[in-house]
């Protein structure tokens, strides 16, 4: 697939061409065969020199299918080296394009012909940015420059082309600019130890101390750390060694990356039928035979077949595996089972069989879009519609695809969609309940989804987010467009004529008034409306109200988190009806132009409850925060939360905190930190953060509502605390122990959204969320219990005996301070313990068994010893009540009066803004 050449043969060529400056060369023979071109990216670098070699028979005339496959081999390459290598500058690596064979085609004029044929097709393609950087041969018998060097490999350097092939190549290299880069002396002499090592891969601590050795770190401001990375990110693009500043690959240098890498992943990655068929594989058939003919039918890798097939490499398997996974060549299956004790799966998307599946049942009405992907984004952005098949701005990348179906399975997965139909280049999937099948179109250069769901828009959208984390992790310099039918429907079997670029469409929105012209076709507004609703963005506010609102920090974790918690939330429904759950996230709920902080807290007042993600990275954020900072907008929604849920209390709105602590980065560490070990909580500020506060006073009073009599003692610390301290989920309990970390290992991490969305829905369902009516905004369709109740705070006093309902679920919390045990709607603390909701006790590990059971018995001794308390209070308050019912029965009819005039004011904040203030009673 990739090999390094005899350096001291490409040495010798080049001494002989009287070269004056020592440049050492290194050569890299890249496999042809398709299986392989997943793994060109990893060595593809802007500092190098490029030749594509073709075979000039190819072109022989008369020969039209092999002249055509010739071109769309070239196009391949010449867009690929320009995708992996482009520069700032527009530019990319030098490209010399070789023609072989000139024994069997040694006329001119034939040479003369296929400079011509390729000239004409690259100067109007895509390519030709790359074909900028295409070398020309100079010395060509007829005077004139050619695009090619058509050589004789039989003669060798006897041949006049292949010596001017050498000279360019040296002579560019010498003016490339990574060349004359001036780095320290010391980081060639840190890269001469290293180099020698005989271990193929070492630990980034061990690169430091050698480091130190020779004298770094040069500059005293960068230090001994900073300096060593820097020095092995130069050498990485050099492709002298490899080296990533992905989290869980950070701490790890591959020295001799082709020595590792190749001989790793080809024992998995190649054709195991045929011609790549090996004494090992044979051996594995008889060994493994089940998990045998899973790796080659269904592209599925059994751990236990990869620890056999990967014996050689056993101390190097678990970075071996993250680079995996980093370059999407495998991706980790959720296990499913119930005993959670099977065996770990991964998907190898090169694996898979060529011939698509059939796709079976796909509903006549079935909507289809188009992924298109481009190196020119300029060009494929001038044109509102183009041409199905005739577009040269396209390129679709070899691999792209398999990386894309590859994270689509794992979303699938983690959304608990159907099991998944899969071959090369199709895909049948479904994200929760919105099925969809996506197949690669070689020859239209794009990728055609059919979507048979309710839902076209949100599997849209998220095929896109998909598509662009792809790019972001290896194509960079590619562009992933939108395209819609240009008559907007089109049948699951047809091809549509034309495809519209759906966020140009989306851009011209405030000038639809004056007419689109798609083609010959001019449509006014709403014929667009009514073509392309289907696919038109709905943006805006919910007027019914959401069943959850998500409060997070904004950053690749948090927000990667919330994705997930969205999607997987589409599978659920509500009510007799079965409705869709409706979701407030900021990303597709706030609309451009409009004040965001009003938006999202009108959200929260018309929401059944909150989930804030209490992540360290949020709170790592707020330890600046002073009396007079400005607005921090996570505070100021769980502030508002807070205000919500003492107004209404626990019985009609809902807080679902989910807490977590450090993103494991490394290899072998924790996915996911306990947040209350980091002591990230104490050092909160403990001051009233006063804009922000007085923001959320504003907002209440223009309502009609009057805030708490705490809103003004709200405490950064305070807020925090109040919020962990109520019944939420820890995610470090939650997520799987095996897999990669990092935002990656938890994205894919079923569990942990499957649980998540459970405690979510329940949530909903026990605040009355089956029916439409939500928030604080709509109590007053609600009916009002005959005696109002004092507002609830969110976490009960340890030791304060009040009626408990019975608990739903149980789980056991341990965080600073011991086992903590709190339960159900209402909750009960105890001293040194608190229950939270969800799910069954479990400890950390197996290996805590015992002190769970213990701590289980403790719980339940709690709960009874509450329950006694409270049903002693009952009895108490009864008899109370009985001695007491003259005062009673007229305390009663004050407090109706109340109501009454409470249901007024709140109708009158309901129906407009008025500035008027009434005292909330839950």
């Amino acid at each position: 697939p990739v090999k390094k050449m005899d350096q001291q043969l490409v040495v010798e060529f080049l001494r002989d061409e009287e070269t004056h400056e020592q440049i050492v060369f290194e050569a890299w023979d890249f496999g042809g065969q398709d299986i392989f071109y997943t793994l060109h990216h990893l060595f593809l670098s802007a500092m190098g020199v490029y030749g594509v070699l073709f075979n000039m028979e190819w072109f022989r005339e008369g020969n039209t299918q092999k002249h055509q496959q010739a071109l769309e081999f070239i196009d391949f390459w010449l867009n690929s080296i320009f995708l992996h290598t482009q520069s700032p500058s527009g530019g990319c690596a030098p490209i010399l394009l070789i023609g072989t064979h000139k024994d069997t085609v040694p006329d001119t004029q034939d040479h003369r012909r296929i400079h011509k044929v390729l000239s004409d097709r690259f100067c109007k393609s895509m390519a030709l940015t790359a074909w900028r950087s295409i070398e020309m041969y100079t010395d060509a018998p007829d005077g004139g420059a050619m695009c090619f060097f058509p050589v004789d490999n039989t003669i060798g350097q006897s041949d006049s082309a292949i010596g001017s092939a050498l000279r360019t190549v040296e002579r560019v290299a010498k003016n490339a600019d990574y060349i004359h880069q001036e780095v320290p002396l010391a980081w060639l002499g840190l890269y001469d130890r290293i180099k020698v090592d005989p271990r193929v891969c070492v630990s980034v601590d061990d690169v430091k101390t050698v480091a130190s050795q020779c004298g770094l770190p040069v500059s005293k401001r960068l230090g001994l750390d900073k300096e060593t990375r820097s020095m092995l990110t130069f050498f990485n693009k050099l492709g002298k060694l490899m080296y990533h500043v992905d989290p869980s690959l950070s701490e790890v240098a591959v020295l001799r990356p082709v020595e590792l890498l190749i001989p790793a992943f080809t024992k998995i990655i190649r054709e195991h039928k045929g011609l790549h068929e090996t004494e090992e594989s044979l051996a594995l058939v008889r060994q493994h035979p089940s998990e045998w003919r899973q790796l080659v039918d269904e592209g599925m890798l059994d751990t236990v077949l990869l620890r056999v097939m990967w014996k050689e490499f056993e101390q190097h398997s678990a970075v071996l595996l993250q680079l995996m996974h980093k370059f999407g060549l495998s991706v980790p299956l959720f296990d499913g089972t119930e005993s959670g004790k099977s065996k770990e799966v991964f998907l190898v998307p090169s694996l898979l069989e060529e011939n698509p599946a059939p796709v079976l049942d796909l509903p006549a009405n079935s909507l289809s879009f188009f992924l298109v992907f481009s190196i020119d984004a300029q060009a494929m952005d001038r044109e509102l519609m183009v041409g199905y098949r005739d577009d040269m701005n396209r390129f679709l990348p070899v691999g792209l695809f398999s990386r894309l179906l590859g994270k689509a399975v794992a979303w699938s997965q983690a959304t608990r969609g159907k099991k998944p139909v899969l071959s090369k280049r199709r895909a049948d999937l479904s994200f929760g309940i919105h099925r969809f099948v996506m197949e690669e179109l070689v020859g239209e250069r794009c990728i055609r989804v059919r979507v048979a769901s309710q839902a076209p828009k949100s599997i849209m959208a998220r095929l896109e987010m998909l598509s662009c984390q792809v790019i972001g992790e290896c194509m960079p310099k590619l562009s992933c467009f939108l395209m819609v039918p240009g008559t907007g429907l089109v049948g699951v079997d047809e091809e549509p004529a034309h495809l519209v670029n759906l966020a140009k469409l989306v851009a011209r929105k405030p000038t639809w008034s004056d007419g689109v012209w798609l083609g010959n076709e001019c449509l006014d507004e709403t014929q667009i409306q009514r073509r392309f609703d289907a696919w038109l963005p709905s943006m805006g506010l919910c007027e019914n109200g959401y069943d959850v609102f998500f409060s997070y920090r904004q950053g690749k974790v948090d927000s990667s988190i919330v994705e997930m918690l969205c999607d997987s939330l589409t599978w659920q429904s509500l009510g007799e009806r079965q409705r869709r759950v409706e979701v407030f996230w900021d990303r597709i709920r706030l609309e451009t132009g409009k004040m965001f902080d009003i938006s999202f807290m009108e959200a929260m007042l018309k929401s059944s409850g909150v989930t804030p993600i209490v992540s360290l990275e949020a709170l790592e954020r707020m330890r600046d925060l002073q009396e007079r900072s400005q607005i921090d907008n996570v505070l100021l929604e769980w502030v508002l939360a807070l205000e919500i849920h003492e107004a209404m209390g626990n019985d009609r709105f809902f807080i679902l905190p989910i807490m977590f602590g450090k993103i494991g980065s490394k290899i072998g560490e924790d996915p996911i930190s306990n947040l209350f070990d980091e002591g990230v909580i104490q050092n909160l500020p403990d001051v009233v953060p006063v804009a922000t506060v007085e923001r959320v006073r504003e907002f209440l009073a223009d309502r009609g509502i009057m805030a708490s009599s705490r809103l003004g003692q709200r405490t950064v610390r305070g807020v925090v605390q109040q919020l962990t301290k109520s019944m939420g989920l820890l995610a470090w309990d939650l997520v799987s122990r095996h897999g990669g970390g990092g935002c990656s290992g938890i994205s894919n991490d079923a569990g942990l959204y499957e649980r998540s969305c459970k405690e979510i829905m329940a949530c909903i369902r026990r605040v009355g969320g089956d029916g439409v009516v939500r928030g604080l905004m709509a109590t007053v369709s609600r009916p009002q219990s005959p005696e109002p109740s004092a507002p609830q705070d969110m976490m009960i006093e340890a030791g304060a005996p009040e009626p408990i309902p019975a608990p739903v679920a149980t789980a056991l919390l341990v965080g600073e301070g011991g086992a903590r045990a709190a339960h159900g709607a209402a909750g009960c603390a105890a001293a040194g313990s608190r229950i939270g909701a969800g799910g069954n006790v479990a400890g950390a590990t197996d290996d805590h068994a015992a002190e769970n059971a213990r701590l289980r018995a403790e719980a339940e001794m709690v709960w009874m010893q509450a329950a006694h308390d409270a049903e002693t209070a009952k009895m108490k308050a009864e008899l109370d009540q009985q001695k007491q019912l003259a005062e009673s029965e007229n305390a009663r009819l004050r407090a109706e009066a109340q109501n009454a005039q409470l249901m007024l004011e709140l109708e009158k904040a309901r129906l407009g803004p008025q500035k008027s203030a009434c005292c909330l009673v839950s």
